[in-house]
């Protein structure tokens, strides 16, 4: 099975090391870790993730910066959103949930929310994938 790339943006560090440990273990996930919004950022066109779980609040991001780069990613190339925020601020509300299609998960959850959700994404996805196509 080919591993989901997944990039984790947040500026809390044991939060990172949390998720990625948790999502590598279950040998489903290879995970790419940015602690900024301007490596998150950068990230993206570098690392090419299938999967994006990001705290658009972190540091100096703004949800418009993050609305631009997932539409520019998305216009070469697939990519899951989730969103780890605690409270979603209007005006952001409707620009984070448009670009979120995995939703949004409170931040001070901890990670097993966020590995359920992906360990269910990647099973549908890998479903799919062995479906003969009609």
């Amino acid at each position: 099975m080919i591993p989901v790339r997944v990039l984790l943006v947040d500026e809390s560090r044991p939060l990172l090391r949390t998720v990625k440990d948790e999502l590598e273990s279950s040998g489903s996930f290879e995970v790419f870790t940015a602690v900024s919004p301007a490596a998150g950022l950068l990230g993206l066109a570098r690392l090419r993730p299938d999967l994006l779980i990001a705290n658009p609040y972190a540091g100096r991001g703004t949800a418009e910066d993050w609305r631009r780069a997932v539409e520019r990613y998305r216009a070469g190339r697939s990519l899951s959103v989730l969103l780890l925020a605690n409270r979603v601020r209007e005006p952001d509300a409707s620009v984070l949930r448009g670009i979120a299609d995995l939703g949004i998960v409170p931040h001070h959850q901890g990670s097993r929310v966020v590995e359920t959700i992906l360990t269910g994404w990647a099973c549908q996805e890998q479903e799919e994938s062995l479906r003969p196509a009609a």
